[in-house]
């Protein structure tokens, strides 16, 4: 029989589990019906200010004459002479009125107005003729005719330059334009070039401009700092089962202010890492996917971090369950988004790391505090504490960069008493 006391205990605990399991449903619920059920930017990742600073840059916006005002707006986009100020004038027209010209002599020019208007030039397919002439020598007429080497080609023995070709690459991967649609804008350009002959001269392209890509990855690969990502694609393939498209993914590795490298891969395995990642040893970003911490675990000198942004959102999704932690979270973060902001335009350099000695490290204290009360994970482990003792004595790492592994407390804090662990995407 049960005492008073359990049945109080078994009413709170049923208690506690119908609040998660509400929690959970909103959760969800938002997922799959509000604006962030796929992976785009949240506006909400975007306010990283704290509200005093917020206030700040309100005062920031004002001017004081007499009294305070607020200022006037700024022209929301530059005039059409501002814009157009560097296109090249291919015609003039001037247009005199027709009492001038019939008696040009009884009038005098004391000015003039300008105005102009945009025209646009459509491609256009022309035929670029090479002559090579033959010579015969005159006196030696033994001696076999003389002809000067054919230009090189692209295409050796084709017939496409390459600007057509760069034209045509261009179109596909930079303005999305499938070669079928190309084919057909062709017959407008002045004759109709086959798609057949596109997807050759693509292939072409692709291995003329293989030395520069493999030359970008071995440039990425030789640094310290490397970020990498995965997204998926589909494929066109005829053979495939599925209508003809397959799930693939783009790989991409890279850091700030240097190249980015794309590798196409057929599968998001752990084990298409190691061909893109190579020798790399440093420190690797990258999100929550286990790809990334098995590479570590096998490779040593990798040192794994993270993304504040990551870690920022859990807290974000915790604000209705947990909102005083979660906010002095928020605005911890926030201002260290706004520390490294005014020191990208102070460009301090070297000086990063000792600035990023001075400023963060308490708050990163409090940050640990903060986390390890509310969450069943020690933050004060030595492999998350690594990577913040790494952060404040390097300046190379961006303050995005963050130990992965606390991204999972994260979710524990936005789980617990507002949703379940979210899906591994939610974490990317």
């Amino acid at each position: 029989m049960s005492t008073p006391t359990s049945t109080l205990e078994e009413v709170q605990i049923l208690r506690h589990e119908v609040a998660v399991l509400r929690a959970q449903l909103a959760w969800y619920k938002k997922r799959t019906f509000g604006s962030d059920k796929t992976e785009k930017l949240d506006p909400a990742q975007l306010k990283l200010a704290e509200v005093d600073d917020a206030k700040t840059a309100v005062a920031e916006r004002t001017e004081k004459i007499t009294y305070e005002r607020t200022k006037g707006a700024k022209p929301s986009r530059p005039t059409p002479a501002e814009t157009f100020a560097q296109l090249p004038v291919t015609e003039t027209i001037e247009l005199v009125p027709e009492s001038v010209k019939k008696d040009p002599e009884l009038y005098e020019k004391i000015g003039e107005e300008r105005t102009f208007e945009i025209d646009v030039i459509p491609p256009q397919v022309v035929k670029r003729e090479i002559v090579r002439p033959k010579f015969r020598h005159r006196l030696e007429r033994q001696r076999p005719p003389v002809l000067a080497p054919a230009p090189a080609r692209v295409v050796p023995g084709g017939y496409a330059s390459a600007g057509l070709i760069a034209w045509i690459v261009i179109s596909k991967y930079v303005d999305h334009l499938p070669l079928y649609r190309q084919e057909q804008m062709s017959a407008r350009w002045g004759a109709q070039i086959s798609r057949r002959s596109m997807c050759d001269w693509v292939e072409v392209a692709a291995m003329w401009l293989e030395t520069i890509y493999h030359h970008l990855h071995r440039g990425l690969l030789a640094g310290n700092y490397l970020q990498a990502d995965e997204t998926p694609i589909k494929c066109n393939d005829p053979d495939h089962d599925r209508r003809g498209t397959r799930q693939c993914y783009l790989w991409v590795i890279s850091r700030p202010k240097s190249d980015v490298v794309f590798a196409f891969r057929e599968s998001r395995g752990h084990d298409e890492l190691p061909s893109l990642l190579g020798s790399f040893r440093g420190v690797l970003q990258s999100d929550a996917y286990g790809a990334y911490a098995s590479h570590e675990r096998k490779h040593n000198g990798i040192v794994r971090v993270g993304c504040w942004a990551h870690v920022r959102r859990k807290f974000h999704e915790a604000l209705d369950e947990r909102p005083k932690a979660a906010n002095v979270v928020l605005r911890i973060i926030s201002r260290l988004y706004r520390l490294e902001a005014q020191w990208d335009e102070a460009e301090v350099g070297d000086r990063r790391a000792a600035l990023r000695q001075e400023h963060f490290a308490r708050r990163l204290f409090w940050l640990r505090r903060i986390t390890a009360a509310i969450v069943d994970v020690i933050i004060t482990s030595e492999p998350r504490v690594r990577v913040i003792t790494l952060m404040l004595r390097q300046g190379r790492v961006p303050s995005d960069a963050y130990d992965a592994l606390l991204i999972s407390a994260c979710k524990k804090i936005s789980a617990r008493g507002a949703a379940a662990h979210p899906p591994p995407s939610c974490a990317n």
